[in-house]
């Protein structure tokens, strides 16, 4: 344990003298009138803090931050910033595997049964046909079951173990439907083959060759660490530190958070063709294997608004490919709460761009790494000049307008006048789906309150018949109709976002349906 311990802190000073080479001149504008389009634009998006950063072969071109950690408060964000990085996340988890195929531990079409002998689909003949390719390139048939991550009920085998649970949105291998779920079960898959965990994997095999020091795999890591921006969110019309979510039970399709600098080592060696300071990581079958397309998507009108020209689209393993004015792009988006990123690689030039910023969607999209993003690229192939914020943000306006109607739309189907139609303790209690857990409605105080999960409370406005608004205390999550039935006075059941909760019993304790994996004491590793 001492030799390895030893090794370990050679290497990572041998990374650092690599670095330190790199970063001098990271620091000057490497695109006249960026930085003043950076500022701009931040106004424009009501962004607080962002990075980016430019490589080129195997320089860094420019690694900067702009604005602030926190909004209204001085510290300022810098290339050593943390960022959640989000989807992003999935390309670590696929060359996680491609590391393993390099060794020959595990094929790309190796069985998932062989890897996670009592993983269950609800249809037992792809259970039986599923293969790691099929998780990693979104084309399993399945795309939702999001809520099993995002309640913080479960941890990850939990997780796992409720997909059995999930109804096809597509028969098997037909089409192109993206699952976060499938990621988390192609990291616990590979990772059981290494006999380790993906974090532990993620980090010594990944983090540490490409001298990602101050990166991590989990929420947790986050505590105790300086120059971290904070989640925003808009409210109101302006941004607002929401809570920071963990998604350290769903960790390998979307829980990394890196600094734009560490982003800047990870996409050199992408355009490097797997090597990084004189060492290949991956080879280049395996790098070609996630960069081609390996599904095609079918595009309309919102993907021609934003990749001009656009001929082709698919996805491969952990990145879209597609064209940009002529030109092969490959791309991957983040989002989470408080948080959206953009990653983007010319791989026939050897170009890389990272994007990071600390305010999500809620309210108003963030589209402003999508529009940085646009503006490099343009500028990098020298083709038409395009004030990409003024035009993404003509389309940012008409989506905001039509939530704005539906909005308004559902507040005028409310019957004004309409009364209680029975004493709040009557809702109280515990009511339970099969697949998403536990919703819990508590009253006190003369208003009731509906729990579900750790990360989401609500106060409960009462709005007519047996219909009750929920504003959840994270402004992330806005606002969401709730509506009870009953049978003899009694009710039996509540619906929220098409799910359908079915009472359990009168019990309104919540303390033993939190997943460990959300707390910070007992972090999924």
């Amino acid at each position: 344990m001492l030799f390895k311990g030893l090794c370990r802190a050679a290497a990572i000073l041998a990374i650092l003298a690599v670095l330190a080479s790199h970063r001098a001149g990271a620091q000057a504008e490497p695109i006249a009138g960026l930085d003043k389009y950076v500022e701009d634009a931040m106004r424009t998006w009501q962004v607080p803090g962002i990075a980016i950063a430019i490589v080129r072969n195997d320089s860094v071109l420019m690694a900067r931050g702009f604005g602030f950690l926190q909004a209204g408060q001085p510290a300022r964000v810098d290339d050593q910033t943390i960022f959640a990085i989000a989807s992003l996340t999935k390309a670590f988890t696929a060359a996680a595997a491609g590391m393993l195929v390099d060794r020959g531990a595990i094929g790309w079409d190796t069985l998932t049964k062989a890897l996670l002998p009592d993983f269950r689909l609800r249809d037992a003949w792809v259970t039986d046909h599923l293969t790691l390719r099929d998780m990693l390139t979104h084309r399993t048939g399945l795309t939702g079951g999001d809520w099993l991550r995002l309640s913080g009920q479960n941890d990850r085998a939990e997780i796992l173990r409720q997909m059995r649970l999930l109804d096809f949105d597509a028969s098997f291998r037909s089409r192109y439907l993206y699952s976060n779920l499938m990621y988390l079960a192609a990291g616990e898959a590979l990772a059981a083959r290494a006999g380790t965990s993906w974090d532990a994997f993620v980090r010594d095999e990944l983090f540490v060759p490409l001298g990602m020091l101050r990166s991590s795999t989990s929420a947790c890591a986050l505590r105790g660490m300086s120059n971290v921006a904070l989640p925003h969110e808009l409210t109101k019309g302006k941004p607002a530190v929401v809570p920071r979510l963990n998604l350290d039970n769903a960790a390998p399709g979307g829980g990394i958070s890196a600094s734009v600098s560490d982003m800047a080592n990870w996409l050199r060696m992408q355009v490097a063709d797997g090597e990084f300071g004189g060492k290949r990581l991956l080879s280049h079958a395996a790098l070609s294997e996630m960069h081609r397309i390996q599904v095609p998507i079918a595009f309309g009108a919102v993907s021609s608004s934003r990749y001009p020209e656009i001929r082709f689209m698919g996805y491969g393993m952990g990145w879209f490919a597609l064209d940009y004015r002529g030109e092969k792009l490959l791309r991957h988006s983040g989002w989470i709460d408080g948080f959206r990123s953009e990653a983007a690689l010319l791989p026939d030039r050897r170009v890389g761009i990272v994007v990071l910023s600390n305010r999500g969607n809620q309210e108003f999209a963030n589209d402003l790494p999508d529009v940085l993003r646009n503006w490099i690229l343009d500028r990098i192939l020298a083709g038409p000049s395009v004030d990409w914020s003024k035009t993404l943000l003509v389309a940012a306006e008409k989506g905001h307008r039509e939530e704005e109607e539906n909005r308004k739309k559902l507040y005028a189907s409310r019957r004004v006048g309409s009364r209680l139609p029975r004493a709040l303790p009557a809702y109280a209690g515990t009511y339970s789906d099969s697949l998403y857990g536990h919703a819990v409605v508590r009253a006190q105080n003369g208003r009731l309150t509906l729990w579900f999960g750790p990360r989401h409370t609500a106060p409960l406005e009462y709005w007519d018949g047996e219909r009750f608004m929920a504003r959840w205390e994270n402004p992330s999550y806005g606002e969401q109709e709730v509506t009870f039935s009953v049978v003899d006075g009694v009710p039996t059941q509540l619906e929220s976002g098409g799910i359908v909760f079915r009472r359990k019993s009168n019990e309104t304790s919540t303390a033993h349906y939190a997943s460990p994996s959300v707390s910070c004491a007992a972090a999924a590793k």
